[in-house]
């Protein structure tokens, strides 16, 4: 009986060592034959997965490859007896120029070059034939069967190309072959042959979750097919830089928006340009930067996606500008029925105030129109202080003070009664970076070192307070606006590792507790040892429409910038010292921002965001079947 491979399916996902390990140590319940891991892109790296299924009686062969298994498999798959009579059918010819087929050790995993998928007539077959050159131990180890399937494989007769038409020739199974890529690629939705059980996770790898299936959109189209082929929940995510789960939930279809990167209208005269929200802010800068624009909100690093700002309705150093929904004019939002509506200001205003924001719960935010800025020339200025001035400062020195662009200052923990003033001013000095935009891919070597330094070393923070921070503010540098817009967070180093990693929260109280606030976060970050690295201070004016605003006033934010373990005992302690953070913002009229790990009681989330009910007034009437979820809504939801 002949157990022939009959589909093809090609998916994009996302791939990182950890859920490598985990996908092929757990093992699918899917049937896969061979995979092909490849194409980087200058940001993250995906996989190109070619899967063959064998869908014959129920067939589940699956090479296994757990990180432990790959270098024993790299040996077996070097022997030259077992590629040889593996790969000695249809061999091309010497001279040819074509692929030897050979498998290749390349690196974390092993590469088949897509050849082999075509010359690789059944499962049975490459069983076989790799068992006669590798021990049984090592056959159990890389192909799982039933007692039932393995009869089958010992029962299966290798066939010659003239035998019956229930097996494939090569060259069917070439055709069939470029047939189902021809089909995938008109369309993608036909992809969902089977589940593809892929691992989203975010930057601090403390979230993990098996979505149902991955699609990467390129149009609206393709949002609103998917939507009507798919019944289940649905998850969004952009460039992952969330930390608490809010891009995916378990068996959803998880829509990937980093290839959905398109402009879609361009008015440099009008200072306006209309995109598609997969667009990261580093490729807008490179669009409008040589029209001598600049994003006008955005966050202190470009790697963000578009849309995962939106959703968050995030806000940077950008002083007197607010959130950034002070700078749309108009959006595009495919909601669960799969219709599109336009949402502004003055056309379907609920909606638009309540998707920004509102962490995807309406919809899918497909597309954005965005006022734009000058790239002015600016230049730094530092200014030391008592943290107790710093409010004083600030309503003097950069409140008032129209030539001022950006605006920060830091505490650098424990030296919480201390505060840096950074301050970028429109200048006509001369350029002192002739560079327009910060590169990427650069080496920050030297940045990272000294993260690491000030965060592990005993004494790190004197290093810092001594030495570090006194010579990285002796000068004073002349930059474009786009040039510091664009810096990269790559610079911070590895955001996390097997068993720690870097996270960040941030609360916002109004501007008269300032002093109080400073008071009370420096006892309870004091009182449970946290390893803080940094809090960076920002203001920003009140944002009263927005459903979910988390600047119901003029407020003072802080952006702590901590370091943890990863095991259930550190993160609940993470979560003991993270709501009393939260009750002191509380107490004293502020909020917190719901990007970060899901700490906060649902008692503590309805004080801080008391509009929430009419956000999930919205969802019930636009999606009462609860479609699109994410960890967030999952937890505070109450609809």
């Amino acid at each position: 009986m002949g157990i022939t491979p009959c589909v093809i399916r090609q998916a994009a996902t996302y791939a990182t060592a950890t859920d490598r390990k985990k996908r092929f140590a757990t093992g699918s319940k899917r049937p896969i034959l061979l995979k092909k891991s490849a194409m980087d892109s200058t940001a993250e790296k995906y996989a190109l997965e070619i899967e063959i299924f064998t869908l014959n009686r129920g067939f589940r062969a699956q090479i296994s490859r757990s990180c432990e298994q790959k270098k024993a498999f790299s040996a077996v798959s070097t022997r030259a007896v077992w590629k040889d009579r593996l790969f000695q059918h249809n061999r091309p010819k010497a001279g040819s120029g074509q692929d030897d087929g050979k498998a290749k050790a390349s690196g974390s995993r092993v590469e088949f070059p897509l050849s082999v998928v075509f010359r690789t007539t059944s499962v049975a077959t490459v069983y076989r034939q790799f068992s006669e050159s590798a021990s049984k131990s090592e056959c159990a180890r890389y192909f799982r069967f039933t007692a039932r399937e393995r009869n089958m494989i010992g029962n299966t007769q290798p066939h010659s190309t003239s035998e019956s038409s229930h097996i494939l020739t090569r060259r069917n199974l070439l055709q069939a072959g470029m047939a189902g890529i021809a089909v995938s690629v008109l369309s993608p939705w036909s992809l969902w042959a089977a589940p593809s059980g892929v691992l989203v996770n975010d930057v601090t790898l403390l979230n993990p979750i098996w979505v149902n299936r991955l699609f990467a959109p390129r149009t609206t189209d393709e949002i609103q097919q998917a939507l009507a082929m798919w019944s289940g929940p649905v998850s969004i995510g952009g460039g992952r830089y969330s930390m608490g789960g809010q891009i995916a939930t378990e068996d959803s279809l998880h829509l990937d928006m980093r290839q959905f990167n398109q402009v879609v209208r361009y008015s440099p005269e009008s200072r306006v340009i209309r995109v598609q929200t997969g667009m990261r802010w580093r490729d807008l800068q490179s669009v409008i930067d040589p029209h001598d624009l600049s994003i006008k909100i955005m966050q202190s690093y470009a790697n963000f996606t578009v849309g995962g700002s939106l959703s968050v309705n995030a806000h940077g150093r950008y002083v007197g500008a607010g959130p950034v929904i002070n700078s749309v004019r108009s959006l595009q939002l495919v909601l669960a029925n799969g219709s599109v509506v336009e949402a502004s200001r003055t056309e379907n205003a609920d909606l638009f105030h309540a998707a920004i924001g509102g962490y995807g719960a309406l919809g899918v935010i497909t597309e954005v129109e965005l006022d734009l800025a000058s790239n002015v020339t600016m230049e730094r200025q530092i200014h030391c202080m008592s943290a107790a001035d710093y409010p004083i400062f600030f309503n003097d020195q950069v409140r008032g003070n129209k030539q001022t662009i950006l605006h920060n200052a830091d505490l650098a923990p424990p030296y919480f009664d201390q505060a840096t003033s950074v301050t970028w001013r429109a200048s006509d000095k001369e350029l002192t970076v002739a560079e327009r935009l910060v590169a990427p891919g650069q080496s920050y070597k030297l940045n990272q070192t000294l993260m690491w330094s000030v965060a592990k070393l005993p004494g790190g923070p004197l290093i810092r307070k001594d030495v570090i921070d006194p010579l990285r503010y002796l000068n004073h540098p002349v930059v474009r606006r786009n040039y510091e817009a664009s810096a990269d967070v790559a610079s911070l180093g590895p955001i996390a590792t097997r068993n720690s990693t870097y996270a960040l929260q941030e609360y916002f109280v109004p501007v008269a507790q300032f002093n109080a606030f400073v008071k009370q976060m420096a006892a309870i970050l004091q009182a449970h040892r946290v390893d803080a690295v940094n809090i960076s201070i920002r203001h920003t004016q009140g944002d009263p429409d927005s459903f979910l605003s988390w600047a119901r006033e003029e407020v003072f934010s802080f952006v702590l910038y901590y370091w943890q373990h990863v095991s259930v005992v550190d993160r609940e302690e993470v979560g003991t010292w993270t709501r009393e953070l939260i009750d002191a913002a509380l107490s004293l009229g502020g909020t917190y921002y719901l990007p970060y790990q899901l700490h906060a009681t649902r008692e503590q989330f309805s004080r801080a965001y008391p509009d929430a009910p009419r956000l999930f007034a919205l969802k019930a009437q636009f999606d009462p079947d609860k479609r699109f979820r994410n960890k967030l809504w999952d937890k505070y939801y109450t609809g």
